[in-house]
């Protein structure tokens, strides 16, 4: 019994070694890389709609007026979380701080969740 068990165990691990080493399993394909960079291309020009809105200009000038500072976007620290986009700014003035705006564009309108200003 302990002589079958052994030759079943080295069988599998023969079999998953081989499978490792020969590619990817069964089922599996390696990915689209068109739709890996139209999704990309995508997110970036959201973000660059996002950046140019109305909405998200009126907070950015909100801040700056009441805390005296200059605010510059990072659009390489944007993020998205299900609908909504991450909008982070660097604010430098009198007063150091960073500035993250939350939105959403839905059938071409802009709307603002909520924003944070940490110092």
């Amino acid at each position: 019994m302990k002589k079958a068990l052994l030759s079943l165990v080295c069988l599998l691990t023969l079999n998953t070694q081989a499978g490792i080493s020969i590619g990817l399993p069964p089922g599996m394909s390696m990915p689209d890389f068109d739709s890996i960079e139209q999704s990309q291309r995508v997110f970036k020009e959201t973000v660059e709609e996002l950046i140019s809105s109305e909405e998200v200009n009126l907070i950015v000038a909100t801040v700056e007026e009441s805390y005296l500072t200059t605010c510059l976007v990072q659009p390489e620290k944007t993020t998205s979380a299900l609908s909504n986009f991450y909008l982070r700014y660097k604010c430098e003035g009198t007063t150091d701080l960073k500035l993250v705006i939350a939105a959403k564009k839905r059938k071409g309108v802009v709307k603002v969740k909520n924003y944070k200003v940490k110092f």
